[in-house]
């Protein structure tokens, strides 16, 4: 890594130092000085992410050195860091960042410890003997920390040790490490007046140099003098080398045990001195009386964070010479993907320290199961280019990106509406996002990361995709994590993995011998009992945080424990029953920590996984002194972490174990005060009142969360999140339901079933047409809806037959927006009904429910006037079915029809009731989708007109659905350009509408056949696998059922595994057949290439011949069918008849405009005979057409056939 010692342009002697005031790498805001040093000054300062105060400890270089002396300065204040970071013990200073000022000075910083160090404390006198025998034990316990890890300090002191308010030693200045056994550099380290001999010997260094330097200090504590001390150093030197130490007690009374240890440990040899800090502790013990101390829970926990990655050397490795590529301008982002519990994480905490050591920006996002505002871990990353950024190139930047630079982008409402798509606001934004990335990464290394993906919100996936691609081949690096199972193949998130811009790493389980490595990092020196490693590596399967939660669970059991500075393991450990799963381990911890910090884990774990300090605060119920001491003892115990000021569950599975294993009184008990708490916080956001209702609909008075429930689903509707309406609408309908004297019950009740039917249909249909029997049954029971319809239909009668200048006058009126409140006339309910009517055909048609569809349209035709716009709204439905069955046979005239009524009765009343006009948009979609099922091009006219209604009525679903409509049409013509486009906005829009589950099941039916003509296996089995998922979430959509069927047998041919396809392909023929499903054709076309890989050609004609009769039925007669039976025929019969199949195939693909499958037609042509120079010329054909639909695997295809034959002909012609 190129990583410069001094600024460019800048000499050290010029750097300014801090004041207070200024903010330093927009995240520290300097407040005062602590103290300063020859080589720099230590900062009281403000944490503005973390929201904590720190200790910024500045390095400042005096102009005079040289520049070697200046390089080596700087690498040993990297050190420092460094070795900070691994040593993480409750008698060491926490260290949090490094960084550089805007100066060019290099920072680290630390936390902020009370109390005085101990030259201070011996000021005025020496330590007395009990307090002088305790800070040695202290200082025992943690040198052999350091040691187990490795290191010598090198610089024990007075100075560098701190006494507390509380009495507990903290470690100082770990700026001159060393690396414990190997020999001294030739060079002194540390302070000569505490110096080992062996620095001077040239000696292999290890504790015993820090045994010494103890020795020393205790010395000087006893009795407030050095025990050499000369003005030149190469006495004070030759002293320490040859001369004995004087005994202390020459100077002043020293305890004679006491004095004793000191010598000891002041012995010239180290080989007379203890042998390691266990010892010493021992002998200090006994000394003074005090019994061998174990070692305290947060001590022991400390071994649990191991210094090292463990079994990620290679993926660590990677990403360490990414990083060097990048520093190269040659950056390539990468992915790192595994189960919940792998490593990643971990992974990420030794890359990013790696990268700070280099002196480069390093910025998280994280990414919360929960969620955040939309774009706030793109905030949270962005963020440490800011400083690096020049006031020019904000300038131009800052407006189109006010949104991301906001610091109100961490509170903002999960609703907020983002720039629409297509939108030159959201243009500007990307275009702003890329010029500033990209600009800073053609001058400088950086690294952005984002954690755990399979949370993000699709904004900020859509701006992760902008940044890689305007930072590939750049100085800029970009890094994002994912949980393998948890996100989809499909996801935003591997769109530039397909378009070969970023790499994919997927982490495995740790082998058993990693497992033993880890446990002997944790546990140093301890002989482990026999099978216990393999024991451990079984159980938890190899996943690195169960391993870890395991020893966490034993060393809080007592299990483990540290005494006189070694581990010591029960009787029984090797055949002690170990958790079977996390959640176990988490509950045995829970069993062993103290009452008062499980009490206040019960009730935070209802709040969620991250929680702000006011309401940690407001739910304890504890005095604040009491409460952050109870907190410490549970961040102690690794239940929970404090990032950026919010105390957050270490893991969600920790959470949900603390969760689950709460009483449900008490969990009832807890969602109210958290209810209760959030009603009083200052906020009024749509997020905090949905927030409430939940609660409180968990909680013992479920009453209480009917407004605040009804207030955040309308806020849904209004956010235009259906799926998320719709659940909070129907608990919101279920706890009215079960409260027969809730105030104003009936109104609230009626209006919130006639919502439940208008956002359902889309969102989660069986709800809607539940609704609506539930509405209707309760109108037939109340009103006279007979007598409304009479009037209804005479009101009509007299507009019909009125002049044509009146009978607008008569219908604008007539067909009016009707609201559903308790003063409905019979009128408007007749209206009303007929309005919903069209919604609940539409979702009885989406579950296949054909006999009820059918029913309710003779029912409504027996209502309503021929003309009538409502039955012309209904036979969308039928539309709806076309799509499912493939019985288009006069049904795409009949849809023209009904749409063209739509749009006459629009023409005639100017602006129709919105759900008319809705109506008359879905219409246009559902023709357009079955042309594209069809394999046809798509009716733009309808296209743009629907487009136009949706924007002018604010109908998101019905741009969506059009959108959906181009999908389809590239997926049946294979068109990657137009398919990934229109899928992007599609699934934008999906998620802006909160996944309503129809537009997500639509993906799931009518997508597959883009990847299996294609051949693209892995996105075959992620695809498959969302159907699967969404089938069991949906068990009432049977069309889903069958194309799912469907789609596995496809899948299991293409995999080319025999046995799953012979059980699959059945099943497939049944529910196809049975259910009346368009797609028969393709599993008898997957039939016959089943067949005939097996060899049996007779069975794969006979299949290939019904596919062909099948696609030329009148009733389901259809070009994209058609062209798939011929394709699969054209092998099995003879030349000149597969000739003609294939002509005729390529025929329907060129008028259809199916370029994919003019590009299969002509490579399977090309491979049944001909002439070189015909071959060459129908391959070149094939591979432009793959080359157009971004086929590559195809186009990789075409080219390995051409370029053997391409070399065949050059010979000819050279021969000849």
């Amino acid at each position: 890594m190129r990583t410069p010692i001094t600024l460019p342009g800048s000499g050290v002697g010029e750097r300014r130092s801090l004041i207070p005031g200024v903010i330093v790498t927009g995240r520290y805001r300097v407040e005062s000085l602590l103290g300063e040093g020859g080589m720099g000054r230590i900062w009281l300062a403000e944490d503005l992410q973390e929201r904590r105060r720190v200790a910024l400890k500045e390095m400042h270089v005096p102009a005079e050195l040289s520049a070697a002396k200046v390089e080596e300065l700087v690498l040993l204040f990297r050190h420092e860091f460094f070795a900070m970071k691994k040593l993480q013990h409750p008698s060491t200073l926490k260290v949090f960042d490094w960084g550089m000022t805007e100066a060019g000075n290099r920072f680290i910083t630390m936390e902020v410890v009370g109390g005085k160090d101990l030259s201070s404390l011996v000021h005025d006198a020496p330590l007395d003997t009990r307090t002088l025998y305790r800070v040695l034990i202290q200082m025992a316990q943690v040198l052999a920390f350091i040691h187990s890890r490795l290191y010598v300090h090198c610089d024990i002191k007075a100075s560098n040790v701190r006494i507390t308010e509380s009495g507990a030693v903290k470690l100082m200045d770990f700026g001159v490490m060393h690396q414990l056994g190997t020999p001294s550099p030739g060079k002194l380290k540390g302070t000569l007046e505490y110096l080992a001999p062996e620095w001077q010997r040239g000696a292999s260094i290890d504790g015993r140099a820090d045994l010494y330097s103890l020795g020393v200090m205790a010395w000087y504590l006893a009795t407030r003098k050095l025990p050499f001390k000369r003005a030149s150093p190469a006495v004070l030197l030759a002293d320490h080398l040859t001369r004995p130490a004087p005994r202390p007690s020459t100077i002043c009374p020293v305890d004679p045990q006491l004095e004793e240890i000191i010598l000891l440990l002041m012995a010239k040899d180290p080989r007379e001195r203890f042998q390691d800090a266990g010892e010493l502790l021992e002998a200090l013990c006994q000394a003074s009386g005090e019994p061998v101390p174990e070692e305290s829970l947060s001590a022991r926990a400390s071994y649990l964070h191991v210094p090292e990655v463990v079994g990620r050397e290679a993926e660590l490795e990677g990403l360490m010479n990414g990083l060097a590529e990048a520093d190269w301008g040659q950056s390539r982002a990468v992915l790192v993907g595994g189960p919940a519990g792998v490593g990643k994480t971990r992974l990420l905490q030794e890359f990013e320290l790696q990268a700070k050591l280099a002196e480069l920006p390093f910025g998280r996002g994280q990414c919360r199961a929960e969620g955040l505002s939309p774009l706030a871990p793109v905030a949270q990353a962005l963020r440490c280019l800011v400083p690096h950024t020049s006031a020019e190139l904000m300038d131009r930047v800052k407006a189109p990106l006010a949104r991301l630079l906001s610091t109100d982008v961490f509170d903002g409402d999960l609703h907020e509406q983002l720039p629409r798509d297509g939108s030159d606001e959201k243009t500007a934004f990307f275009e702003a996002l890329s010029e500033w990335t990209r600009t800073l990464g053609a001058k400088q290394s950086f690294v952005l990361c984002f954690e755990d993906l399979q949370w993000a919100d699709s904004a900020s996936l859509e701006a992760l995709n902008v940044l890689i691609r305007a930072l590939h081949g750049t100085r800029g690096m970009v890094v994002g994590t994912f949980r393998s199972q948890e996100l989809s193949r499909l996801s935003l998130a591997f769109q530039t993995v397909d378009e070969k811009l970023t790499s994919r790493v997927d982490l495995e389980p740790l082998s058993a011998e990693h497992v033993a490595t880890l446990v002997e990092l944790v546990l140093p020196g301890l002989d482990v009992p026999r099978g216990f490693v393999q024991r451990l590596h079984a159980t938890t399967g190899g996943n690195a945080f169960f391993a870890t939660e395991c020893l966490r669970m034993l060393v809080e059991a007592g299990a483990l424990k540290r005494v006189g500075g070694r581990w010591e393991a029960e009787e029984g450990l090797g055949t002690r029953r170990l958790p079977e799963s996390i959640q176990e381990a988490v509950l045995v911890r829970l069993a062993n920590a103290p009452p008062e910090q499980v009490a206040l884990l019960r009730k935070l774990a209802p709040a969620g996984r991250m929680l702000d300090l006011p309401l940690v605060r407001a739910l304890s119920g504890l005095p604040e002194s009491e409460l952050f001491a109870v907190l410490d003892g549970i961040v102690e115990r690794q239940f929970l972490q404090d990032v950026e000021g919010r105390y957050v569950f270490t893991h969600d599975t920790v959470h949900q174990a603390v969760y689950d294993s709460t009483p449900e009184a008490q969990r009832r008990a807890h969602h109210g005060l958290v209810a209760r708490a959030l009603q009083a916080l200052p906020s009024g956001r749509a997020g905090v009142v949905r927030a409430v209702g939940w609660h409180f609909a968990r909680s013992d008075a479920p009453a209480e969360a009917i407004q605040p429930l009804l207030q955040a689903g309308h806020a849904a509707i209004e956010a235009e999140a259906l799926l998320e309406a719709t659940l909070l609408l129907k608990e919101a309908a279920e706890l009215l339901e079960s409260a027969p004297d809730y105030p104003g019950r009936s109104e609230q009740l009626l209006r919130t079933w006639v919502s439940l039917v208008e956002v359902g249909y889309s969102s989660d249909p069986p709800t809607s047409v539940a609704y609506a029997d539930r509405l209707f049954a309760h109108w037939d029971a109340t009103v006279d809806v007979e007598s409304g319809r009479r009037e209804a239909l005479s009101r009509l009668e007299s507009a019909r037959s009125a002049t044509p200048a009146e009978r607008e006058e008569l219908l604008i009126p007539l067909f009016r927006e009707v609201a559903a409140d308790a003063r409905m006339t019979p009128v408007d309910v007749f209206w009303k009904r007929s309005e919903l009517e069209i919604l609940q055909g539409m979702a009885l048609a989406i579950l296949g429910r054909t006999d009820a569809l059918e029913a309710l349209i003779a029912r409504v035709a027996a209502e309503h006037p021929e003309d009538s716009p409502y039955r012309a709204g209904l036979s969308v439905a039928r539309s709806t079915l076309s799509a499912y069955t493939g019985q288009w046979a006069g049904g795409v005239a009949e849809q023209r029809k009904q749409v063209q009524r739509l749009r006459e009765f629009r023409d005639a009343v100017g602006r129709p009731p919105r759900r008319l006009a809705w109506a008359l948009g879905m219409g246009g979609y559902l023709l357009n989708v079955n042309l594209a099922l069809r394999g046809e091009p798509l009716d733009e006219e309808l296209l743009k007109d629907g487009l136009q209604l949706a924007e002018a009525q604010g109908f998101t679903d019905v741009r969506a659905y059009h959108l959906f409509a181009q999908v389809a049409r590239a997926a049946f013509t294979g068109d990657g350009a137009a398919f990934a486009s229109a899928l992007a906005q599609k699934t934008e829009l999906i998620r802006r509408l909160g996944s309503p589950r129809l537009m997500e099941r639509n993906l799931a039916l009518f997508t597959p056949p883009y990847y299996l003509e294609r051949g693209e296996h892995e996105l075959v089995a992620a695809v498959v696998s969302r159907g699967e998922a969404l089938s069991r979430v949906l068990p009432e959509d049977r069309w889903l059922r069958a194309h799912v069927l469907v789609y596995q047998a496809c899948r299991d041919v293409l995999f080319e595994d025999a046995g799953a396809a012979r059980e699959s392909l059945p099943r497939a023929l049944e529910a196809a057949r049975n259910g009346g499903l368009r797609m028969e054709t393709l599993v008898r076309v997957y039939q016959s290439r089943f067949e005939r890989d097996q060899g049996r050609l007779p069975a794969a004609l006979a299949a290939a011949e019904a596919a062909l009769e099948r696609a030329l039925d009148p009733r389901f007669a259809n070009p994209w069918d058609e062209i798939l039976a011929r394709r699969a025929l054209a092998p099995l019969v003879s030349q000149e008849e597969g000739d003609a199949h294939l002509r005729r195939a390529r025929l329907l693909a060129e008028s259809t405009g199916n370029v994919l499958q003019m590009g299969l037609v002509y490579l399977q042509h090309a491979e049944r005979y001909g002439t070189p120079e015909e071959v060459m010329r129908e391959l070149e054909i094939a591979e432009r057409a793959f080359a157009t639909a971004r086929a590559t695997h195809l186009q990789q295809l075409a080219q390995s056939l051409r370029g053997p034959l391409s070399r065949q002909l050059e010979d000819v012609k050279q021969s000849a």
